[in-house]
């Protein structure tokens, strides 16, 4: 009951695969289905009786379905162009600047679990089914976060970085952070928490704003919110768990210390202007998916945003690429990187 299977399934879904849960009518309790639900990763709801006939029909499916499938990989079809063109229509966001194989596999995905053949009758679909062309859009963002994610990047930060941001920003100035991406949340809640933590010890005013930013309007909705499951605060310690955050029934809410430091607004890193003056930027694991000119354009917008001296912070597999030049390595490891100086980038750092 309650949030048993939560955690699994969002790691079933992470890996490609396919969720069902039972529908609550059917269930003698209504906790599980409610919350597996709730994480917004279910392919299928069905009733109890409905589910072996589900399995069964997934795992005849058709070989040559993911085969067709995969043929849409390095340069779009027409077929996959028009499923960008609808996604553009609809989210005003632009797919094409993602790499084609993380697209192609988000794709092969829905066709298979739709039980399409062919990408041209997926396009079909999706035109008719806004529904169905939600959940393509979901699982092409890929908003996979927890609080503290990655331990090594936080503790630098709270032993080193932002005590020098406090050194740096004089008591009565703001202090400002970005955070690009962030899904649901948790990485801008974990920063909030060590900023905050660092101004008190320090005897300083929480003079902190952190801009929290995604093009997924749910996950910002959620994210705002600020209620989290005993899973995805497992990283958070107990300490700072009765400091920061309610106990509740069956979770917990945010602080209003914590809270009233964020602001979560949509943002497309691609399209819309950067922030100003911040102090420190993190987008960690979101370039993975663009292509390089894409990167580069992040990547461009992130330096013109940052103070001199600023710091962005990236993810295991990213680096600042041709601006590599214009960042010094605070430790490459945890990809940490410091502003070198302002300069106007050239042209082509632009989409």
């Amino acid at each position: 009951t309650g949030s048993d299977g939560s955690r699994g399934i969002q790691e079933i879904h992470k890996a490609g695969g396919y969720v069902l849960c039972e529908d609550v009518q059917s269930a003698k309790f209504d906790g599980m289905p409610l919350a597996a639900q709730e994480t917004g990763v279910v392919d299928e709801v069905l009733h109890a009786d409905q589910i072996a006939d589900a399995l069964v029909n997934h795992l005849r499916a058709p070989e040559d379905r993911i085969q067709r499938a995969t043929s849409l990989d390095v340069e779009p079809a027409e077929g996959v162009q028009a499923v960008f063109d609808l996604l553009r229509e609809s989210y005003d966001i632009d797919f094409s600047h993602y790499k084609p194989t993380t697209v192609s596999r988000r794709i092969e995905r829905r066709l298979a679990l739709v039980g399409d053949t062919h990408i041209d009758d997926y396009v079909e679909r999706l035109r008719g089914d806004a529904g169905e062309l939600n959940s393509l859009y979901k699982d092409l963002l890929i908003g996979v976060t927890k609080f503290f994610r990655d331990a090594e990047p936080f503790d630098r930060l709270q032993r080193e970085i932002i005590p020098d941001i406090l050194q740096r920003v004089p008591r009565d100035e703001e202090i400002r952070v970005w955070v690009a991406g962030c899904a649901t949340g948790e990485e801008p809640y974990s920063i909030a928490i060590l900023l905050h933590e660092a101004l008190e010890k320090a005897e300083r005013p929480i003079n902190v704003k952190i801009l929290a930013t995604d093009v997924h309007k749910a996950s910002l909705d959620q994210a705002a919110h600020g209620v989290f499951d005993d899973e995805q605060l497992a990283e958070v310690s107990p300490q700072r768990l009765a400091r920061y955050f309610t106990r509740r029934k069956d979770d917990y809410k945010v602080s209003q210390d914590l809270r009233q430091l964020i602001i979560f607004a949509h943002h497309n890193v691609l399209k819309d202007s950067p922030f100003t003056n911040l102090d420190l930027i993190s987008c960690r694991n979101l370039l993975i998916y663009f292509q390089p000119q894409a990167q580069k354009k992040a990547v461009s917008l992130f330096h013109f945003g940052l103070k001199t001296g600023g710091v962005l912070m990236l993810g295991s597999s990213e680096a600042p690429g041709e601006l590599a030049d214009e960042f010094a390595t605070i430790d490459d490891h945890c990809k940490l990187y410091r502003k070198r100086r302002d300069i106007r980038l050239p042209a082509e750092m632009r989409l």
